[in-house]
């Protein structure tokens, strides 16, 4: 009986674990989803297709955070305008192109030769 009342108290020690760690998923995930909900929901706000977008493109620089070079293609439009940390962003979040607003299917490397 004593072995029986163990394995059911190390059963019930386990099944606590599980719980917590399902827990700490679900949390985690929360997160994901309203980190990747506000992203999308900034995008929204701050970005306006424009002519200073234009500008930012045709010296190089991702039009979207304005800070670093653009190394990407977007593809279905065939875009580059947006960095690689942007452009992964647009993907994930299914946001459309910011130059054409066509659907962003795919991101691809872009190198320049110099």
């Amino acid at each position: 009986m004593a072995r029986l009342h163990q394995r059911m108290n190390s059963m019930q020690m386990t099944l606590e674990a599980c719980m917590d760690m399902q827990l700490e998923l679900q949390r985690s995930v929360r997160q994901e989803v309203s980190a990747a909900l506000n992203w999308q929901s900034r995008l929204a706000e701050y970005f306006v297709p424009d002519e200073s977008n234009l500008k930012y493109v045709r010296n190089g620089v991702c039009c979207l955070c304005r800070d670093a070079k653009i190394d990407s293609l977007l593809y279905r439009c065939g875009h580059m305008c947006a960095c690689s940390k942007c452009a992964q962003k647009l993907l994930e979040g299914r946001v459309k192109c910011p130059m054409c607003r066509a659907p962003v299917i795919e991101v691809t490397p872009a190198y320049s030769i110099q």
